[in-house]
């Protein structure tokens, strides 16, 4: 499976809206992603 790094801040900012841990997880699995890790 093809992994990729994003940095949260960006990423965020793209979106428009800030997220818990559990939120972004939860956000990720709606959309079928596996997030291994938050760093």
């Amino acid at each position: 499976m093809p992994t990729i790094s994003v940095k949260r801040s960006l990423l965020f900012h793209e979106l428009g809206q800030k997220y818990t841990d559990e939120e972004f997880d939860q956000l990720c699995f709606d959309y079928g992603l596996e997030l291994d890790d938050i760093v």
